[in-house]
């Protein structure tokens, strides 16, 4: 199991803990709030309201609901090089809403007339849940800066480009005040640049073997330093580096080639942006999948009896398999088979290319023609969407070919997964020349 992943159930255990710790202290604060109403309801000792079955339920559950708030708001997507006023705000924020959607739930049936008495419920539950949350959370944060400072946590570290700017960026690291954590494994040298003629202490690396280079020196940060301005160079390489799945960052002077919100961090007093992921905030992607999931599983269990109809239809109007694989290129050139209801004849690709149809395309059946019309064959992609394959939203596919890492087309869309094609938008076709 990697140190990310450790550090994440880590986290997620001491929240949970901290949210049942939390949640049993509140209720005993809301005990001594609430007690003349509890005694005439037979709670007439604490015991007596800790064994109500609403309260031992609500020990049970509760802390799950607020682990599921937690996951959505994006605290455990970046488990290192937390920033402590973020972790401060997203604990704080996370916290009110746990404590409005608890009291507006679970709380509701305590509320008296004194309004005052319902805000110190509010406030109880607010502090206590915030207060045994953020104290392990800043514990751990503070512990693991400590480790890293100290070189007990390194991540292994590759520069891309082995020209002047790539090793002068080297030796800014090594000779930080404070040790940032990135142990420098070597260079990579980027095509067509002119590398370094200075001794280094570190080995060079070519582009094409980056792959097995990353896995075997257990890569985890890519620093993209190129010592030339050249924009479509430099995207080549990106293009390349996301196949790795890695962390990338960039110099910031490069990053008007790219098409994404700016997320900037320091080293050694040099801004660098992060290009390994979308624009969207840790928050905005959780929720965005969060809410992928669910509407598709509830898409797909309303359209259940629609799709054993078209199935049938499709059997008996043509021979071959309901369905219809083809590979798609999605998030960091990822491929990927779409699914889809079968449109087409078997034979319609025969030699094994993909070839985009016409309008008046004999190899398209009759009631293939009806689906494409209405896009009725790519209902099936919301499993797509559930296995994280592509997104719930209109938007272009990319079909997969070969030379992918080079094609203009594909640089230009910025990073994340396709999405569902049900307006009627297309493909984008990318060609083998290109």
């Amino acid at each position: 199991m990697t140190k990310e992943k450790l550090q994440r159930i880590l986290y997620v255990v001491c929240d949970f803990v901290a949210a049942n710790v939390g949640w049993l202290t509140f209720n005993v604060l809301r005990y001594y709030l609430s007690q003349d109403s509890l005694i005439s309801q037979g709670a007439h000792t604490l015991a007596d309201f800790l064994m109500f079955p609403s309260v031992i339920l609500g020990q049970l559950f509760i802390p799950i609901g607020m682990l599921l708030v937690f996951y959505l708001s994006g605290y455990y997507n970046v488990v290192f090089r937390k920033s402590r006023l973020s972790e401060f705000f997203t604990t704080l924020w996370s916290t009110l809403f746990n404590t409005l959607a608890i009291f507006g739930v679970v709380l509701i049936n305590d509320m008296v007339i004194e309004r005052m008495h319902n805000y110190e419920m509010i406030l109880a539950l607010w502090f206590c849940s915030f207060v045994f949350v953020y104290i392990p959370r800043i514990i751990i944060t503070s512990s693991t800066t400590r480790s890293i400072r100290h070189r007990k946590l390194i991540f292994n570290t590759l520069v891309v480009g082995n020209g002047f700017a790539g090793h002068r960026l080297a030796d800014k690291l090594l000779n930080a005040k404070e040790f940032l954590g990135y142990n420098i494994k070597g260079f990579v040298n980027i095509p067509g640049e002119v590398a370094f003629e200075g001794d280094t202490q570190f080995p060079v690396f070519e582009l094409d073997a980056i792959n097995e280079v990353c896995r075997e020196n257990a890569i985890t940060e890519l620093l993209i330093a190129p010592s030339e301005d050249n924009p479509k160079r430099t995207l080549d390489v990106i293009n390349r580096l996301f196949g790795t799945n890695l962390s990338m960052r960039l110099t910031p002077d490069l990053y008007n080639i790219l098409i994404s919100k700016v997320n900037i961090d320091t080293l050694t007093n040099e801004p660098f942006i992060d290009i390994s992921g979308s624009g969207l905030s840790e928050c905005a992607k959780n929720i965005k999948r969060f809410f992928d999931v669910i509407l598709s599983l509830i898409a797909l269990i309303i359209l259940i009896p629609f799709f054993i109809i078209v199935a049938i239809i499709i059997k008996i109007s043509s021979p071959g398999p309901v369905f219809y694989l083809q590979e798609r290129v999605g998030y960091r050139n990822k491929v990927f088979n779409i699914i889809k209801f079968r449109s087409m004849r078997c034979d319609a690709e025969k030699d094994g290319i993909p070839q985009l149809s016409s309008k008046d395309d004999s190899r398209i059946t009759p009631f293939g023609a009806f689906m494409r019309k209405y896009r009725i064959d790519e209902l099936p992609q919301f499993i797509n969407v559930i296995k994280g394959d592509s997104r719930a939203a209109p938007g272009a596919s990319v079909l997969y070919q070969p030379n992918i890492a080079s094609c203009p087309i594909l640089r230009s869309r910025a990073p994340g997964a396709p999405r569902i094609d049900i307006l009627g938008n297309g493909e984008i076709w990318l060609c083998r020349q290109c």
